[in-house]
């Protein structure tokens, strides 16, 4: 139950931008999940921290977090957050002009979370990065007026 706490917890601290409180819900989760818990939020702790560092500006290393998460949520066969994962990076790759690299991830996305469970405010989301990857694609190779 404490993981879902926590992980609600950090969701609702993003959805209102009060990044103050993700940093000390991800403070909190490392020392206050006893060792043998922790797997069970290392998974999410890593996504979130790459979201913070997105957030903040330092996106040096989202990237590479962001597909250390990944490859925990699919270790740990947790389809709807490898989904979830897959669209936030391809947002942020998508944000920082890697509109070709996060094609592939936005489009696995799509398929994960139309073919597993009627998540619809995650396909909308999807179609909303991949309409915005195509929109400035589109863009780029327009003809100069």
């Amino acid at each position: 139950m404490a993981r879902w706490a926590f992980v609600e917890g950090v969701e609702a601290a993003f959805s209102v931008g009060d990044l103050q409180v993700v940093r000390q819900q991800l403070t909190t989760a490392v020392q206050g999940f006893a060792p043998l818990a922790f797997p069970l939020v290392q998974a999410p702790h890593v996504a979130f921290q790459a979201r913070l560092d997105a957030s903040e500006g330092r996106h040096a290393e989202v990237a590479r977090t962001f597909l250390t998460a990944l490859a925990m949520f699919e270790q740990r066969q947790m389809p709807f957050w490898v989904a979830v994962t897959r669209l936030e990076l391809g947002e942020w790759m998508t944000q920082r002009g890697r509109r070709e690299e996060a094609e592939g991830l936005l489009g696995s996305a799509r398929t994960a979370s139309s073919s597993n469970w009627p998540a619809i405010p995650w396909i909308e989301r999807v179609d909303a990065a991949t309409l915005d990857t195509v929109t400035t694609t589109v863009d780029q190779h327009a003809l100069p007026a």
